[in-house]
């Protein structure tokens, strides 16, 4: 893909990639600030939220790197989930966690190149099912994510407590 004069690759994430791609969290945890007043604030984040947040991904799944003229512009964090409640046959799914593409590169196709990036991880694993998450609020994500396919399936709702501050 090219973006401006720039060529976007998707690969697998290699350790070398770590301090990037922590920078590229920090992004996206400052992102969600208008759309989840919960979050921490980017540099509240600790090393071991950091430690936490890759090796779960490493272990149970995969983290897929966007990269441009050496620079790492976006990532998708992947992992493998198997469910099934009582009344349903259990089933597996590849679930991407997190994705983030860096201002600059938004808009350019750069996301919809993740996604399919991640389904290929998920074909290749076996799985029939993509998921994915976002807060209600964010319709710039709700939009990508409808482009490339994606239908509600489980919508979670919640309000505050009254009588809470």
């Amino acid at each position: 893909m090219t973006t401006g004069t720039s060529v976007v690759e998707i690969r697998d994430y290699l350790p070398a990639d770590r301090a990037a791609v922590e920078v590229l969290v920090r992004e996206l945890q400052g992102d969600m600030g208008p759309y989840f007043d919960r979050n921490l604030t980017p540099d509240a984040l600790s090393k071991s939220y950091m430690d936490s947040l890759f090796q779960a991904h490493l272990d149970k799944g995969a983290i897929l790197i966007a990269e441009s003229d050496g620079k790492i512009v976006g990532y998708a964090m992947l992992c493998h989930g198997l469910e099934g409640d009582a009344d349903e046959e259990p089933y597996s799914y590849t679930e991407v966690k997190e994705l983030l593409v860096s201002q600059a590169f938004r808009g350019q196709g750069v996301g919809e190149k993740l996604l399919a990036a991640s389904e290929e991880k998920a074909a290749g694993a076996g799985e029939r099912w993509l998921r994915i998450a976002l807060l209600a609020q964010n319709e710039g994500a709700r939009a990508l994510y409808r482009r490339f396919g994606f239908q509600d399936h489980l919508v979670i709702m919640e309000k505050p407590v009254e009588g809470r501050d």
